[in-house]
């Protein structure tokens, strides 16, 4: 597989918007909550994340890389359907 600049900043655009996602998703949660009646404040969970962040949490690490680790997957998955239906590999 050859790299170039287009697809390194492919990439590097689908990381950034998944560690996007990972930070909105506290947010998230927080609206659906309410939605549902229960009441929690987003400045709390942002706040355990960041002192989670700060204080080398690897677990904190590993939620905000989620979004795109599992994107990744997902794409390797349609990547691997594409090859196997192709005749030339």
């Amino acid at each position: 597989m050859k790299l170039n600049k287009r697809k390194i900043a492919k990439e590097w655009l689908v990381l950034i918007g998944m560690i996007i996602v990972a930070f909105l998703l506290p947010l998230l949660v927080v609206i659906i909550k309410k939605l549902l009646g229960y009441h929690s404040s987003v400045g709390n969970r942002y706040y355990y994340l960041t002192e989670q962040l700060l204080n080398g949490n690897i677990i904190s690490y590993i939620y905000i890389l989620l979004p795109y680790i599992l994107v990744q997957f997902v794409r390797s998955i349609a990547w691997s359907i594409k090859k196997l239906k192709t005749k030339n590999n």
